[in-house]
């Protein structure tokens, strides 16, 4: 058993309405099935409000910086179309980067492959210190001028204290305008398989879709 691909979100970042991004405008423009049952609640926090909500099997958030669309629902779900379709509708939208994120877990005891550390000081090594909360491991490496692999891998306790390893792999690009954007959107797939590469050739584990 490898690291286990358990949720994916895209993150668009540009200067959004979240009074206009709601479940009913959604579903008025058909970039959502129109739901009965929405859960909703404003979030505040840092001089920001973010409204967030969950439509069937999507979890949204906009604020006045971002649009995040999230989903556990992994294997029929591009995110990143769905964030093109709110642009190209709100192609006057100020909007600077588009970001495909894709998380991994696996327990400790069942990783197989790497574990990065900064000089041999892990969980371990550390709890001399006190409790460990969690190592984290980042790494950002700029493909080209508009593309930067961002990728984080931590070790934390979970709830039965047993170790926990996530690893999230972002595929971060510049866009300057809606076109920009909704071509960018298409990449979806091969952020996808930039992530599953990332696992498999750089921490030697096995990737489970």
């Amino acid at each position: 058993m490898g690291a286990k691909l358990f949720a994916i979100d895209t993150v668009v970042l540009g200067r959004f309405n979240p009074h206009i991004i709601t479940p009913p405008w959604l579903a008025k423009e058909s970039i959502i099935a129109e739901q009965k049952a929405v859960e909703a609640e404003i979030a505040v926090g840092d001089r920001e409000i973010a409204f967030r909500f969950k439509t069937g099997d999507l979890k949204w958030q906009v604020d006045y910086n971002r649009l995040i669309i999230s989903t556990e629902k992994i294997n029929d779900t591009d995110t990143a179309s769905i964030a093109a379709k709110v642009v190209e509708i709100l192609h006057h939208t100020p909007i600077a980067a588009i970001g495909n994120n894709f998380h991994y877990r696996c327990s400790l005891s069942e990783w197989k492959g790497r574990l990065p550390k900064l000089d041999d000081v892990g969980f371990d090594q550390l709890k001399e210190y006190g409790e460990v909360q969690s190592v984290v491991w980042k790494a950002s490496v700029s493909q080209t001028d508009d593309v930067t692999v961002n990728a984080e891998v931590s070790l934390e306790p979970n709830e039965s204290l047993s170790l926990m390893l996530t690893v999230n792999v972002n595929c971060h690009r510049k866009v300057q305008c809606a076109a920009d954007l909704i071509a960018a959107a298409q990449l979806f797939n091969e952020d996808r398989n930039v992530s599953v590469k990332f696992l498999e050739s750089l921490l030697r584990e096995k990737a489970e879709q």
